[in-house]
C-alpha cells in the first residue's frame, strides 16, 4: 500500500473532521486502478453502498457522496469537467495531492502539458487547503 497509505488515511481523518473530498491526481492509468484497488482495501465498509458516479445530476452534493475524486491530468482539460465537476469538489476539498510528482519536477509541463490546470485547481482550493506532492522515485537531483 506504501505511499497511498498516507493519503487514504489522510483523507479518511480530515472527512471524519468534516472536510470535504480529496483530489488525486495521477498520471498513470495503471496507477489509478491499483490505487481503486488500494482504496477498496482500506475501506471494505464502503464497498457496501451502493457505487455512485460524477457526472448526470447538478444536484449530486459531492461532499457527501464522494470522498476520493481520482483524475488524470488531461481530464483538466475536459470542459464539461472543468465547469460542472471541479468547481464543486475543490470549493469543498479537504486535500489535493499529486501523485508521482517527480514527473513535473523532472520533466516539467512537457511530460504532460494538462497538468498546467493544476494552478486552476490550486485557485479553486478554499484557503489553507493543504497539498501534497508524492514519488516513490528517488533521483539524483
Amino acid at each position: 500500500m506504501g505511499k497511498s497509505a498516507v493519503y487514504f488515511i489522510a483523507t479518511r481523518l480530515l472527512r471524519d473532521g468534516g472536510a470535504g473530498p480529496t483530489i488525486l491526481v495521477s498520471s498513470l492509468l495503471v496507477l489509478i486502478r491499483d490505487q481503486i484497488l488500494m482504496a477498496e482495501r482500506a475501506s471494505p465498509h464502503d464497498q457496501q453502498r451502493e457505487p455512485r458516479r460524477l457526472g448526470g445530476d447538478p444536484h449530486l452534493d459531492l461532499r457527501d457522496e464522494v470522498d476520493l475524486l481520482l483524475v488524470s491530468p488531461e481530464q483538466f482539460n475536459n470542459p464539461a469537467f472543468r465547469s460542472d465537476v471541479l468547481p464543486r469538489v475543490a470549493a469543498r476539498s479537504g486535500l489535493l495531492v499529486i501523485d508521482e510528482a517527480h514527473c513535473i519536477s523532472d520533466w516539467g509541463h512537457d511530460f504532460r502539458p494538462d497538468y498546467r490546470w493544476l494552478v486552476r485547481v490550486l485557485e479553486l482550493l478554499p484557503q489553507g487547503v493543504p497539498v501534497l506532492c508524492t514519488t516513490a522515485t528517488a533521483n539524483d537531483g
